[in-house]
């Protein structure tokens, strides 16, 4: 049910519809760590699987991170899906994108259970793109300016 505030709550809301996309770029700031784009669709709510792509962060300026869909792997229960064992990603029904960050894979040990690894993530923005089989041209033509 909607609370009022704006926000949905699973109930009739539409979601995002990028069939005709190949993958996300998406541009961020960060501290030079491994973060995790996070992809839900119909399928989370059924049975826990969701489909995560890794991407690296600059220590200092923006990094751009270009997603393909096809490169993102399914996971059920937060823990790898073997080969086989899950259905490719339906970009058609895409319930919902997050930003995950994972301290055990930076490659540094935490020293007790609960003690984060510090991190920073700034996100300036994410897109949809497109490949084509042929690139897209526009044609100017001086004699169309007026």
């Amino acid at each position: 049910a909607d609370d009022g505030d704006g926000e949905g709550e699973g109930e009739g809301e539409a979601g995002l519809e990028l069939g005709e996309y190949s993958g996300l770029l998406l541009k961020a700031s960060g501290d030079g760590q491994v973060y995790t784009m996070v992809v839900r669709t119909s399928a989370y709510e059924l049975d826990g699987l969701e489909y995560r792509h890794d991407f690296r962060t600059r220590a200092k300026g923006f990094t751009t991170a270009r997603l393909p869909f096809a490169g993102f792997a399914p996971y059920r229960d937060g823990k790898p899906v073997q080969a086989g064992g899950a259905p490719e990603l339906d970009r058609r029904s895409i319930s919902g994108l997050a930003l995950g960050f994972y301290p055990q894979r930076q490659g540094v040990r935490v020293a007790k259970e609960g003690v984060g690894l510090p991190f920073y993530l700034s996100l300036a923005r994410v897109k949809a793109y497109r490949e084509r089989d042929e690139p897209e041209v526009v044609y100017l033509s001086a004699g169309a300016a007026g």
